[in-house]
């Protein structure tokens, strides 16, 4: 009996144990989830348009210090000059926000002002501010001012400059946690655009996009290029002298002669020369064997000109669909485009719009200088400013963005026309760059006409609140009428 009760007894408490290991472990489950999530929420940059009021609600259990810095930046050393020969009225406490100041708001939020962080404000919210810039190596960065910052209240920010910060937030106030940039920009109003565009990109020297053999003219198997050269790769230069394009390597091959080609290539951001030995094949033409490309193009959407004539547009960057990687931008131009069809989307088959690129000078209506996951960026000219008939609107940054209603501009069938759409999902997370918004299009001419959102549509403004806040970049395959658009801001970097 005794014996059966320690046996009892020696389950009961493996029978404990086993529950606290269970409970530790959904405890740790649920607070890595938490954290997560929180983590997340919080963007790793935060834009703001200067001399404009932003509130931030994010209502996370993070606090820290914002700080100001400058890599130089004499603009940023004269704003704080500026305000500090304007005299500081320590002591003197102040119901509004103005250049400098640090106050608490009715519901106990913090007020900073990004514009300048030296100033009166600092003394009558009781902080005090180091006025004497920090250099790091160099002077690369010098620390010109500290603030706290609370983030589980709400935080309006005003900026008067075109500065850098960064925020250095702690969980709970203890634990380091995240660093934030907080940048500031002066572009506070553009045109939305919403018109179909022909795109034209050249890469730099030939991009390989794929390798392969061939019979020689003895009948054997080979693969000159194999373990030398791969997809991906951009090929600048031939024994020394830079390729210019398709053509012009396809002939350096065929008159090698069979000779050593020593190769300049770019792999991985990286240049480096390869050595590759051409092979005549079955009708005595000199190959390497492997294909390649010195362009691409296709149809887009411009996003948004604004007034000095600079463009956005599709919200990603422009990729080759052989290999799937974004190219490098050699040169690039925007043509006149006119849609001359349009294939609906369907439940596994997205949809598109056909048209025609018309590759004239006198239908040429700008120059791509950026080719960037975000984007591609450049500027127009008068021909295309022309064609632009929205008036120009306010910026809307993440913080401005909300779950509800909203409209994409774009021009299907000739007009450039609002359609309506509901924005379903925010993402801050940095890593989904052209995924942070996602939308469902609610309009019936929209469905009517394309079924939704079809290839083509790529860089269509999304507007919320009269004010622009994003571009649409992606449909669902199996939905057409929902998709993905990215933050404007992103665009705007």
């Amino acid at each position: 009996m005794e014996m059966t009760n320690a046996v009892n007894g020696k389950h009961r408490r493996s029978y404990r144990i086993f529950l606290w290991m269970i409970l530790f472990f959904s405890v740790g489950t649920i607070c890595a989830i938490l954290l997560v999530d929180i983590y997340q929420t919080v963007p790793d940059t935060i834009y703001l348009k200067a001399g404009e009021e932003s509130e931030i609600s994010f209502n996370v259990p993070l606090s820290g210090e914002i700080i100001m810095i400058s890599g130089g930046n004499r603009r940023a050393r004269e704003v704080l000059q500026e305000l500090d020969g304007q005299g500081n009225a320590a002591g003197t406490a102040r119901s509004g926000s103005m250049n400098g100041e640090l106050i608490s708001d009715a519901a106990g939020s913090s007020v900073a002002d990004s514009g300048g962080l030296a100033g009166s404000g600092w003394d009558a919210g009781g902080q005090t501010l180091d006025d004497t810039a920090e250099s790091s190596e160099a002077d690369a960065e010098s620390v010109i001012g500290r603030m706290p910052v609370n983030l589980s209240a709400n935080v309006t920010f005003v900026a008067n400059a075109e500065n850098s910060y960064r925020a250095e937030l702690k969980l709970f106030g203890i634990i380091p946690f995240k660093t934030v940039q907080i940048e500031v920009i002066d572009e506070s109003m553009v045109y939305p655009a919403g018109l179909p565009i022909g795109i034209y990109v050249k890469i730099p020297g030939v991009l390989v996009i794929g390798t392969s053999n061939f019979i020689d003219e003895q009948g054997n198997v080979v693969m000159p290029a194999e373990h030398v050269l791969r997809v991906g790769d951009y090929i600048l230069t031939v024994n020394g002298t830079p390729v210019t394009g398709k053509s012009d390597f396809v002939s350096r091959v065929a008159q090698s002669n069979g000779e050593v080609m020593v190769m300049t290539i770019e792999r991985g951001g990286e240049q480096f020369d390869v050595a590759v030995r051409p092979v005549r094949n079955q009708d005595r033409e000199y190959k390497i064997g492997i294909w390649i490309k010195d362009s691409a193009q296709g149809i887009g959407t411009l996003t948004y000109v604004d007034a000095d004539g600079e463009f956005g547009a599709l919200g990603h960057g422009v990729s080759d669909s052989d290999i799937g990687v974004m190219l490098e931008l050699g040169e690039g131009a925007l043509y006149r485009t006119d849609i001359i069809g349009i294939t609906k989307g369907k439940r596994g088959v997205p949809g598109e719009l056909t048209g025609i690129i018309r590759y004239t000078d006198s239908n040429r209506l700008g120059t791509v200088t950026e080719n960037t996951s975000a984007g591609i960026h450049g500027e127009v000219n008068a021909k295309l400013m022309d064609q632009i008939d929205s008036s120009p609107v306010e910026i809307g940054l993440k913080q401005d963005v909300s779950v509800g209603p909203a409209q994409i501009y774009c021009n299907i069938d000739g007009t450039a026309k609002y359609y309506d759409i509901e924005i379903i999902g925010l993402d801050y997370d940095s890593q989904n760059v052209n995924k942070g918004i996602t939308i469902q299009v609610t309009d019936r001419r929209l469905i009517a006409l394309t079924g939704g959102i079809v290839q083509g549509m790529s860089g269509s403004p999304i507007i919320q609140n009269g004010r622009l806040v994003g571009a649409v970049t992606h449909v669902l395959v199996n939905d057409s009428t929902r998709g993905y658009g990215i933050f404007i801001e992103e665009m705007l970097k």
